[in-house]
């Protein structure tokens, strides 16, 4: 199953990561490198746990347990890094459209992050 929607997969889970680590994390200059490895560590792990998910034979593992760990790691890590990720983006463009200061879809991304977490 995993393996059918690998890609999209990764780019969820990388872009996500790379764009806060781009926008957000470098502007933190004392103990830079700690931050970043915190950061990351989650998007590694998830990655290698997709790799090991794809290169099951039957396209689902035997044991049930292993995919419904994996999804509730991605719907609680993954989609609201994405979702916040995604408004950011668009905000962005609204702001150089509009010829505005302010992003607003930095508040939209958390709220719809913090809404994802909890239904």
């Amino acid at each position: 199953m995993i393996a059918r929607i690998i890609v999209p997969l990764f780019l969820m889970i990388v872009l996500a990561d790379l764009f806060v680590d781009l926008h957000y994390l470098h502007r933190y200059k004392k103990k830079f490198w700690l931050r970043r490895l915190l950061w990351w560590l989650p998007a590694v792990v998830l990655l290698v746990y997709t790799v090991v998910l794809a290169l099951q034979r039957d396209f689902a593992p035997h044991d049930n347990r292993l995919l419904n760990v994996y999804l509730f790691l991605v719907g609680l890590v993954v989609v609201p890094k994405f979702v916040f990720a995604l408004c950011s983006v668009v905000g962005w463009c609204f702001r150089r459209w509009l010829h505005t200061r302010r992003n607003y879809g930095h508040y939209v991304g958390v709220a719809l992050a913090f809404v994802q977490w909890y239904v």
